[in-house]
C-alpha cells in the first residue's frame, strides 16, 4: 500500500478527530470520492479513499468506552445489521465460488485495472481483482454501519449526525462551485488536484452551453448520485423545522446544482423522487392523522415551478426552446446516444449473466451494469438481492420505541436519503458498492431501535414535559 500526498491530510484529520467530532470528520471524508489517500499496486493501483482510510478511526472512537458485545447487538437476528451481515457472507461466498464455478460459461462486462486497459471491457467470466475489492468494500460497509450505529446510541448523537450531514452538504456545494470556477478560469486548482484516483475522470466541460458539474467526483453522474441523497436529507430536515435558516438555503443550493449539473442521472432521479414525495404527501393527507402540511409544501413547490415556467415561456420563448432541446438530448434521447446504447447493453448482458448462472449470480464484483437492481441480481443472484432488500426494509421500518424530536427528525431525513440514494442507484449505479454514506444513512434510519435503556429512562421526563 503506497501513500499519496493526501494521506498526510487524512492523518491530520484522524489525529484531530475525537468522540465529539468523529461523525462530522468521517462524513466530510466521504466527499472525496475521486481521491486516493493510498493506492494498492497488487490490485491494479486500486485507490483507498479518505473515507475508507478513516474507517479504523471511526471504529476506534465507536468502541471507546464500550464492549464488543455492544457492537454484536446490532448483528443479532431481527436487526437490520443481521441482514447486512448475511449479504456480506453470501457476497463473499459468491466472490470466491461463482467466478470459478461458471468460469468461461458466460460473457461479462467487468472493470479492468490492467496496465494495458483501464475501464469496462467484455470478456469471459473469470476471477479478477474486483472480486476482492468489492468484497472488501462490502466488509467495510458492514463495519461502517455498526460503528455509526454505536455512535448514534449516545445521548444527543442524532443532532450531531444531522449537523454532520449538513456540513457535508455545505462542503459538497463549495467543491462544486470551486470546480466551476476552475473551469471558467482555465486553471488547475485544488478540486482538479484532488482527483488522483485511478478512475477515468470526465471533468467539467460544456454541453449544450452548460458546464457539467462534477464537484469532487470523477464525473457528473457521480456528483449527482452523491448529492441527491444529501439534498433529500437536508430538505427533510428543513421541512421538519431543524435549523431552517441553514437547511432551507442549503437544500435550495443543492437542488440548483443538480438542475444545472447536466447529469441525466440527476434529472431522472429527481423526477422520480419528486413524484414519490408528492404521492406520499397525498397519502398522508387522506389517512387519519396524516400531515396536510407536507401535501401543501409539495403542491406549493409544483405550483411555483409551474408559474415560473409559464412566465419564462411568455417572456423568453427562445430560452424555453433551448432548454427543451437540452433536456431532449440529455434525457429523452440519452438512450440513443453511444453512451446510452453502451450502458443499455451492460444491463442486457447483466440479465443474461443472471440467467446463465441459474440465478445464483456471477460473483460479487464480477459484473458491471448500469442500474443497481441489475448489479444485484447479476453479481449476487436473487438470494443476495433478497437479503439486501431485507436489510434496507428493516432499517427503514426499524421499531422506534421511545424517540425524542431530534431522533425522529434525523430518522425521517435518513429514510428520505435512503429512498433518494436507491432511486439514483437504480438509474445509473454500475457496481455494488454504494459508498459509506449510504450505510451511514441506514444506521441513522434505524438508530433508536437499539437506544440504551438508561438513556431512554433519562429522556422520558423530557418527553412527558413536551
Amino acid at each position: 500500500m503506497l501513500p499519496t500526498p493526501f494521506a498526510f491530510l487524512v492523518a491530520i484529520a484522524a489525529w484531530r478527530a475525537n468522540e465529539e467530532t468523529i461523525l462530522r470528520t468521517f462524513m466530510l471524508c466521504c466527499l472525496f470520492g475521486a481521491t486516493a489517500a493510498f493506492t494498492l499496486p497488487s490490485l491494479g493501483n486500486a485507490p483507498v479513499t479518505p473515507a475508507v482510510a478513516m474507517v479504523p478511526v471511526l471504529v476506534w472512537r465507536a468502541l471507546a468506552g464500550r464492549q464488543i458485545n455492544d457492537a454484536l447487538l446490532h448483528l443479532v437476528p431481527g436487526r437490520a445489521g443481521f441482514w447486512l451481515l448475511m449479504v456480506f457472507v453470501w457476497g463473499a461466498i459468491t466472490a470466491v465460488v461463482m467466478p470459478r464455478l461458471f468460469a468461461g460459461e458466460t460473457y461479462v462486462f467487468s472493470t479492468s485495472r490492467s496496465s494495458e486497459f483501464l475501464g469496462v471491457n467484455r470478456s469471459l467470466l473469470a476471477p479478477n481483482s474486483t472480486n476482492i475489492t468489492q468484497t472488501a468494500y462490502l466488509a467495510l460497509s458492514l463495519v461502517v454501519f455498526v460503528a455509526v450505529s454505536l455512535l448514534l446510541q449516545s445521548k444527543g448523537r442524532a443532532e450531531k449526525f444531522s449537523m454532520a450531514v449538513v456540513s457535508l452538504g455545505v462542503a459538497n456545494a463549495i467543491a462544486a462551485v470551486l470546480g466551476l470556477v476552475e473551469f471558467e478560469l482555465g486553471v488547475i486548482g485544488p478540486i482538479a488536484l484532488m482527483k488522483n484516483a485511478s478512475y477515468a475522470v470526465f471533468d467539467s466541460y460544456e454541453i449544450g452551453g452548460l458546464v457539467r458539474i462534477t464537484g469532487a467526483f470523477a464525473e457528473a453522474s457521480g456528483f449527482a448520485g452523491f448529492t441527491i441523497p444529501l439534498m433529500a436529507f437536508v430538505g427533510s430536515l428543513w421541512r421538519s423545522g431543524f435549523r431552517r435558516q441553514v437547511t432551507g438555503p442549503l437544500a435550495f443550493v443543492l437542488l440548483a446544482l443538480l438542475l444545472f449539473s447536466t447529469s441525466s442521472t440527476a434529472y431522472v432521479a429527481l423526477g422520480l423522487y419528486t413524484v414519490l414525495l408528492v404521492f406520499a404527501a397525498a397519502w398522508q393527507s387522506i389517512v387519519p392523522g396524516g400531515r396536510r402540511l407536507a401535501l401543501g409544501w409539495g403542491s406549493g413547490l409544483i405550483g411555483v415551478a409551474a408559474a415560473a415556467s409559464s412566465l419564462a415561456i411568455l417572456l423568453a420563448p427562445e430560452t424555453f426552446t433551448t432548454v427543451w432541446q437540452f433536456l431532449d438530448a440529455m434525457v429523452v434521447r440519452k438512450l440513443e446516444s453511444q453512451s446510452g446504447v453502451e450502458r443499455s447493453s451492460w444491463n442486457s448482458q447483466a440479465w443474461t449473466n443472471t440467467m446463465e448462472t441459474w440465478g445464483l449470480g456471477a460473483g460479487l464484483g464480477s459484473v458491471r451494469a448500469s442500474s443497481f437492481p441489475f448489479v444485484l441480481v447479476s453479481n449476487i443472484g436473487f438470494l443476495g438481492a433478497g437479503l439486501f432488500l431485507a436489510f434496507v426494509v428493516r432499517a427503514a421500518v426499524a421499531p422506534s420505541g421511545f424517540v425524542d424530536d431530534d431522533i425522529a427528525m434525523t430518522r425521517l431525513a435518513a429514510r428520505h436519503a435512503l429512498l433518494a440514494a436507491l432511486i439514483s442507484a437504480s438509474v445509473s449505479a454500475g457496481v455494488f458498492d454504494l459508498g459509506p454514506t449510504f450505510y451511514a444513512y441506514t444506521a441513522a434510519a434505524a438508530m433508536s431501535s437499539l437506544a440504551p435503556t438508561t438513556e431512554v429512562a433519562e429522556e422520558q421526563p423530557r418527553h412527558a414535559a413536551g
